[in-house]
């Protein structure tokens, strides 16, 4: 658990220090929003996977089959849209110089 918590933590810390403008806070936001979106895509897409073997837990009821074969797609079609809008984002060369520097290249 805690070796997925670091990296997550050095890219949080990169984006805290991107200075301060007027666009820095609608890139921040879109940067977090990629991740969530991607984890829940992929999240989803698990669901999905694992929805054809015959064991159910809670989560079965409302996330039937069909609905996962809409919203798995979906959710990870809309996280690689934000993850292309952060990668041309014009602060994205900020956050990869922090980010060389927290990691050390």
């Amino acid at each position: 658990m805690a070796a997925a918590l670091f990296p997550a933590g050095i890219l949080a810390g990169a984006a805290i220090d991107i200075p301060a403008d007027e666009n820095s806070a609608s890139f921040k936001w879109l940067l977090l929003a990629a991740a969530l979106l991607l984890w829940l895509g992929a999240w989803l897409c698990w669901r999905l996977w694992r929805s054809a073997k015959e064991n159910h837990d809670r989560l079965s009821n409302v996330l039937t089959r069909q609905r996962l074969l809409i919203l798995a797609p979906l959710i990870l079609g809309v996280g690689v849209v934000a993850l292309v809008s952060v990668i041309r984002h014009p602060l994205m060369p900020v956050y990869i110089d922090i980010l060389r520097k927290v990691v050390g290249l």
